[in-house]
């Protein structure tokens, strides 16, 4: 049986890769916002984020329970940091 989706206002409910390290988002409650996330890959020293930062890599993300997700689960950011802002691109960048 699979899984109904999180209904949390922040879960991600569909993500698209637009460029370099931007990925478009919307939520469950329908904001839709574009996150830049070249920073937190490149300057992470946690090894289980930083081995996504090759944009190859980078672009295979997923959703899982309502977070981006990489890997088999190995990282994922927390919802509510996309949702809030943390991560928005800058307009000329989107």
């Amino acid at each position: 049986m699979r899984t109904p989706p999180p209904t949390y206002p922040h879960a991600v409910t569909h993500a698209k890769y637009l460029h370099d390290y931007l990925v478009e988002i919307v939520f469950y409650d329908g904001t839709v916002k574009v996150v830049d996330l070249e920073d937190f890959f490149k300057t992470s020293d946690h090894p289980l984020i930083n081995q996504f930062y090759p944009l190859n890599k980078f672009k295979k993300f997923h959703i899982d329970h309502g977070a981006l997700a990489w890997g088999d689960n190995e990282c994922d950011i927390n919802p509510f940091n996309l949702y809030v802002g943390k991560y928005d691109a800058k307009l000329e960048y989107a």
